[in-house]
């Protein structure tokens, strides 16, 4: 399939086609495309890089490196398509650090390059309590007990996003339990059996992570979008290319029949150049030539698309 624009996912189009009046009259159809949409947390992550960085005080390092993988991870699933794009970076502790202060993150935006910084601030752990022992038929040949440990914890997460006209840090926390199978020997305190479940949280911390993640996901809309075309060359390969979301292909086409005194062709080309633009990101561009193709022969689907630029160039 050809290329498709980082706003809209593959989504079979349903073609309405218009019957012209005239012979020389513009037909359309009309795409119903899925656009992705900010997330729940209201963040347009969409095109922009980012970096994920966790705050360890040792005791709980692994769980910490596998709250910010598994969400590192799962930010890379929806906006990278699975690659590892995303770079994890790990503060030690510092006392009387603020990691929720604006010049924290702006410093790991220099530091990391991403434009958008992800922290998650030191973990709140609550005390660790043991469940009743049960006789271990397996794990190590000196164990002769399992017990299960539970600790409950609190996680606070910064998010900064340098390209978002807020200018400013958001925080979110989120509580709940983590717990764990020990194996433990005969004789041995509840305080070393106790110490035993921070070597073993490194898939709750990635359980976790992911969660979290999923608060910064993008949702989608299904929309439409129309498409001019005429019964004639280069117009119906244009209108192909687009119908197959191979909008910088198109766009070379269209751009080739603007040299035309009929107004109307000019603004249906010109239509949909701005049409391709806003699917290929480039919003200021897309503008432009919807002002162009206003001013020549303005499309009832104008005001639409003029909407659609504005609100993302918005976010």
């Amino acid at each position: 399939m050809a290329n498709i624009s980082r706003f809209l996912r593959a989504f079979a189009p349903v073609a309405v086609m218009a019957l012209g009046i005239v012979a020389c009259a513009p037909q359309y159809f009309v795409m119903n495309v899925d656009m992705r949409q900010p997330s729940l947390s209201g963040t347009d992550l969409s095109g922009k890089s980012m970096a994920v960085a966790y705050v360890t005080d040792g005791r709980d390092s692994v769980f910490s490196k596998g709250l910010a993988e598994g969400f590192a991870q799962r930010l890379e699933q929806d906006y990278y398509s699975g690659d590892e794009a995303i770079n994890i970076y790990r503060l030690e502790a510092v006392k009387g650090a603020s990691y929720a202060a604006k010049d924290t993150l702006v410093n790991l935006v220099m530091d990391t390059s991403g434009d958008v910084v992800f922290l998650f601030g030191e973990t709140q752990w609550g005390d660790v309590s043991l469940g009743s022992k049960q006789s271990s038929a397996l794990g190590a040949s000196d164990s002769a007990y399992v017990v299960r440990a539970s600790v409950p914890y609190i996680i606070n997460l910064h998010m900064y996003d340098s390209m978002s006209k807020a200018d400013t840090v958001r925080t979110l926390h989120g509580n709940s339990t983590a717990s764990y199978p020990l194996f433990a020997a005969v004789g041995e305190n509840d305080a070393k059996i106790s110490a035993k479940i921070w070597e073993n949280l490194y898939e709750s911390g990635v359980s976790v992570g992911k969660k979290s993640a999923e608060k910064f996901l993008p949702t989608w809309k299904s929309e439409n979008y129309t498409i001019y075309y005429y019964d004639s060359e280069p117009w119906d390969s244009a209108a192909q290319y687009a119908y197959e979301y191979d909008w910088s292909a198109a766009m070379k086409l269209w751009m080739s029949t603007l040299n035309t005194k009929n107004p109307e062709k000019r603004s249906c080309a010109e239509f949909n150049i701005a049409t391709a633009c806003y699917m290929l990101g480039d919003l200021d561009l897309a503008l432009k030539w919807l002002d162009q193709s206003d001013k020549d022969d303005k499309k009832p689907s104008s005001a639409t698309l003029r909407k659609r630029i504005m609100d993302r160039k918005e976010r």
